[in-house]
């Protein structure tokens, strides 16, 4: 059964998708024209954004503009997030050919429960349980409650505008073919002088272009790339933690060790050691995705919607 609950609306080029899955792993991410927002319904996890690190609670919320690197894994048991990517058409009506806001979002425990952080996930929890139905009165509901949160975004969140430039398509696809190669051969030796012969950019100027287009250094992708592929060599017990660092691209035990700890806050045998009590979760193409009447999820998405309902607020 397919949990992924997307709609297209072709007269407006607008498509939204939306779902709630069970956070585990590190999986680094970007997209190029989705805005990206997470809500995290139960336990806790870490997000990282661009360079920056959060953590989320039950609650909270981290919206990812488009074009920046990101990911996510979980610090509790049963740690489930719904997400919902929103595309840069959504705001077409309010900006200049060419321009595209870049929203600044994300609660903590002195946000979380403020009348914007309400309305929003409101608004999400509204908008995934439209999705999730098929009659026309979801299907009419689904796309107003997109101009909503957009409108809301745009009202109540800090923002920047920024414009479009023709050279920026042609970075995006250097970086498709940049961050394409490192996903196969991130095991082996990488250097900017590589990426320069696959892109005809000088390696000064590769090494702008992911920060300015992913919000990460090359060095760091690279590394929570290994990273993110170590995780799920650490599964397999017949691994030493050395066979697991020279397997993904890290020259020794010492710097795997010391990056590892970097970028997870805790060491790879602390991470194989949790993990060893999930033998199922942390396939490297396994994803969990939870159904809207999942008894994890449901009390919390209706709590979302019962805030107002209760007449403690107003939209």
């Amino acid at each position: 059964m397919d949990l992924i609950y997307q709609r297209e609306w072709s007269e407006s080029d607008i498509s939204v998708n939306a779902y709630v899955h069970q956070l585990r792993n590190y999986r680094y991410n970007w997209h190029e024209n989705e805005y990206e927002l997470n809500i995290v319904l139960t336990g806790s996890a870490e997000f990282v954004r661009g360079n920056d690190y959060f953590t989320l609670e039950s609650g909270d919320m981290i919206l990812i503009n488009p074009g920046v690197g990101h990911a996510s894994y979980s610090l509790m048991d049963k740690t489930a997030a719904l997400v919902i990517h929103i595309p840069q058409e959504a705001f077409k009506p309010l900006l200049e050919q060419g321009q595209s806001y870049r929203f600044i979002y994300v609660t903590d425990y002195k946000s979380r429960n403020t009348l914007t952080a309400k309305k929003l996930r409101y608004y999400a929890a509204s908008l995934y349980l439209s999705l999730a139905k098929l009659d026309r009165l979801s299907v009419f509901r689904s796309r107003a409650l997109i101009d909503l949160i957009a409108a809301l975004l745009v009202e109540e969140v800090p923002q920047t505008i920024s414009s479009y430039h023709k050279e920026d398509e042609l970075h995006k696809q250097a970086i498709r073919i940049m961050t394409k190669y490192m996903q196969e051969h991130f095991a082996e030796k990488i250097t900017l002088d590589d990426l320069a012969s696959l892109t005809q950019y000088n390696r000064t100027y590769i090494s702008t272009l992911f920060k300015e287009t992913l919000g990460i250094r090359f060095h760091d992708y690279l590394i929570r790339l290994r990273i993110s592929n170590a995780l799920y060599s650490l599964k397999d017990e017949t691994l030493t933690l050395t066979d697991v660092a020279l397997d993904n691209g890290f020259p020794d035990l010492k710097n795997f060790n010391s990056r590892f700890r970097e970028f997870m806050h805790i060491s790879p045998s602390q991470y194989r050691a949790v993990i060893r009590s999930d033998p199922h979760g942390f396939l490297i193409n396994q994803r969990h995705f939870y159904h809207p009447e999942d008894p994890l999820i449901a009390p919390v998405l209706k709590s979302y919607l019962d805030i107002f309902a209760k007449g403690k607020d107003v939209l």
